[in-house]
């Protein structure tokens, strides 16, 4: 690594000490990993609590292991910290949480390919398994797809499981507004509060960090629902909680947790066209793998049916006018089978938002 970034990663880690208490659970396993030389790529797989961890990651792992992580497209572009990804050589992939076409599927699939090449010439990756922050204080994965295919591809790969705990109620969370994070009006606000505190003085957040081997039977599992379960379990073990920290040393006064609740809406089956239902029940059964007769409006794309975002990103495409366009939608909003026809229908305004 050249000198500059070298010095830059440095100084993050000493800015990130501002405002964090880290402790690593796992350093002999770290340490090892570090010695270890002339062995094939580490694949780590941690969860995604807030816009915190990954710079947190990256400053404890970028100069003893060289990991490149790999991060949606938007945080990568976002103007306030773009200079950052590039230094620090971030993989961008493509998101479909809001928008989905045919050269946003390939380019994805090239760059999956890219990090199985890389994996075999013994390069080193961040691969978030739910390729988003989590929206509740559990983790979950749903139909996620990317790190079960990279490991089944890449079997001579090391899988490394993180743990990131104490960070969901952070302000660079879902947790206080219900909201993603502003990125940089949180930096902007971050920057002015270690000024107020005189740098030094800055309440700091306790956070642990865990690193483990991944269990054998994780990569012996054949299906990808069956693979995120083994993951979710691990995530989950060890509850996570609510932490609210001040901003203010004089203060104890810790930010409000917004209470944001939506009726879920109803569709019925009355109310669509039998033979739209049947062709769209087909093509779910023929995603899913699941009976067609047990498909139901009721049922969570991910959850029970498997989808990742690519595939409910075609199906929005394969039922729309026009499949070569781009087609702009919520993936965070169609999260059951009913969300697919009010989408369709053009009533976003009706969407089910996942609590």
């Amino acid at each position: 690594m050249k000198l500059f970034p070298r010095c830059l990663l440095y100084i993050i880690k000493i800015v990130l000490r501002i405002r964090y208490r880290i402790k690593i659970e796992g350093k002999d396993y770290l340490k090892q990993l570090c010695r270890e030389k002339d062995q094939p790529g580490i694949l780590f797989l941690p969860n995604h609590t807030a816009y915190a961890d990954p710079l947190i990651l990256v400053s404890i792992l970028m100069i003893p292991l060289k990991v490149r992580p790999a991060m949606l497209e938007d945080f990568y572009f976002n103007p306030a910290i773009n200079w950052l990804m590039r230094m620090v050589n971030v993989l961008p992939v493509p998101d479909f949480t809001f928008e989905a076409n045919i050269d946003k599927k390939n380019r994805y699939l090239s760059i999956e390919d890219e990090i199985v090449t890389s994996l075999k010439e013994g390069d080193n990756f961040i691969l978030y398994p739910s390729g988003r922050l989590k929206r509740q204080i559990e983790e979950r994965l749903e139909g996620c797809s990317a790190a079960h295919r990279i490991s089944k591809k890449s079997p001579e790969a090391r899988l490394v499981l993180i743990k990131t705990s104490g960070l969901w109620g952070s302000r660079l969370s879902y947790a206080p507004t219900k909201k993603m994070p502003n990125i940089g009006g949180v930096i902007k606000e971050s920057i002015i509060d270690v000024f107020k505190n005189l740098i030094f003085f800055m309440p700091r957040r306790q956070i642990t960090i865990e690193f483990t081997p991944a269990p054998d039977h994780l990569r012996e599992q054949k299906t990808r629902q069956d693979f995120n379960r083994v993951l979710t379990q691990w995530y989950n073990q060890k509850e996570d909680s609510l932490t609210l920290v001040p901003y203010h040393f004089w203060s104890s006064r810790v930010p409000e947790v917004k209470d944001i609740s939506s009726e879920k809406p109803q569709l019925q089956v009355e109310d669509i066209s039998p033979e739209h239902w049947e062709e769209v029940r087909e093509e779910l059964a023929r995603s899913s793998g699941y009976p067609k007769e047990e498909i139901e409006l009721s049922d969570r794309l991910g959850e029970k049916l498997g989808l990742d975002s690519i595939e409910v990103a075609e199906l929005i495409m394969d039922f729309s006018p026009d499949k070569e366009m781009s087609h702009s939608y919520d993936t965070l909003k169609i999260t059951l089978v009913q969300d697919l026809f009010l989408y369709w229908k053009g009533h976003e305004s009706t969407f089910h938002i996942k609590s």
